[in-house]
């Protein structure tokens, strides 16, 4: 049983584990883009927010039997009874949302929002590498910002074991700008919210739009000398050249398109139910550039891939562009405050196998191509 407990939350390990044992099959590098498609219908399954919440309520309260089993109504009660004692709220805003009404929904909802984690964060009195857990395991995204003021206050609230009601406080504090009598431990956090109240709200994001620019100019830039090294036009192609759609037609040359030149749609594919889609469409990366989205993870790993997989590595192994790769990624998506290379999730454990091949770049494409032929 405890072994079962401890599978259901350190899910991470597994995967690391399954991907290992694809690409170490004597027969993956001549089969390597039918492996990992097989793998990716046949294993790989995000798991969704109420499915993580189940499996650490289920640890939580020592319950024994499939967590699956469990009834509804069980997990509601261990929610209720620890919000109660802790006097968590389930909203941040004023709300006619009943306490059991909000507990049904997280039970039942595949994705929920960074709020209701840090809700979850007081109400079960989590500590801050639980909290950070929760973000990555349950909503696939970076641990708890510590450049946004109400992430800053409440990482720092479960590090120190403090309720709601101090959350509270630091919140009307930085409302007011009333930073007197500070204790010992919060002197350095007054500093940090006060830098924070100085500073433009949107700088959060700063950073990974900064990256996504900084990538997508490297990827024109590779674009444009591929096509100048393989058509020896006299007017060379310059990267300003390269638009949103040149760089979509590349990363998705295996996806079908309708008649008007789009790709097809994601839920067509059989990869509909493992892949959210965040596909770097010509649309997406206008969007992104006129600023009218956010800079989403999969959006600065994408890049980055396509960049170390087309990078000419004849000189090394695969095993050392996926690490020069990971390394990089990882270090983009902790500048951005974005955690790090996530096995367990579909996507990225995709891409990580097929920088794990010789040609990664032609894996990936013959991937996607798999996934419509069914039509």
């Amino acid at each position: 049983m405890a072994e079962y407990r401890d599978s259901l939350l350190n899910f991470t390990d597994n995967a690391w584990n399954e991907l290992y044992e694809i690409v170490d099959d004597p027969a993956f590098a001549g089969q390597a883009a039918e492996q990992i498609y097989r793998d990716l219908v046949e294993n790989r399954r995000p798991v969704p927010f109420c499915d993580y919440l189940k499996r650490f309520l289920y640890n939580a309260a020592a319950l024994s039997g499939p967590y699956e089993a469990i009834p509804l109504g069980e997990y509601q009660g261990i929610l209720s009874a620890a919000f109660r004692e802790t006097g968590a709220p389930v909203s941040f805003e004023e709300s006619s949302t009943k306490m059991s009404a909000a507990f049904t929904n997280w039970l039942t909802q595949k994705a929920a929002t960074r709020g209701t984690v840090l809700l979850l964060g007081f109400g079960l009195s989590l500590s801050l590498s639980e909290v950070n857990a929760f973000l990555l395991k349950a909503l696939h995204q970076g641990a708890l910002d510590p450049s946004v003021p109400r992430e800053c206050m409440a990482a720092f609230c479960y590090e120190h074991g403090y309720t709601f009601p101090k959350f509270k406080e630091y919140q009307v504090r930085f409302e007011k700008d009333r930073w007197d009598h500070p204790s010992g431990e919060e002197t350095v956090l007054f500093q940090k919210l006060k830098e924070l109240k100085a500073q433009d709200p949107g700088r959060s994001d700063a950073r990974a739009f900064a990256s996504f620019l900084n990538l997508y100019d490297q990827v024109r830039r590779q674009l444009a000398e591929e096509y100048n090294q393989s058509r020896r036009e006299i007017h060379p192609v310059k990267p300003e050249d390269i638009s949103p759609a040149d760089v979509e037609s590349i990363l998705y040359e295996g996806v079908p398109r309708d008649g008007s030149d789009n790709l097809l749609p994601l839920k067509l594919s059989s990869l509909s139910g493992i892949f959210s889609d965040r596909r770097l469409s010509r649309k997406r990366i206008r969007a992104l550039l006129r600023g009218e989205t956010s800079t989403d993870r999969s959006d600065l790993i994408t890049l980055n891939f396509f960049l170390w997989a087309r990078k000419d590595m004849s000189a090394g192994s695969p095993q050392k562009r996926f690490i020069s790769f990971s390394e990089s990624t990882n270090q983009i998506l902790r500048q951005c405050g974005l955690g790090e290379l996530y096995s367990a999730l579909p996507y990225e454990c995709f891409l990580m196998m097929c920088l794990l091949t010789q040609d990664p770049f032609r894996v990936y494409t013959d991937v996607w191509e798999k996934a419509y032929q069914s039509l």
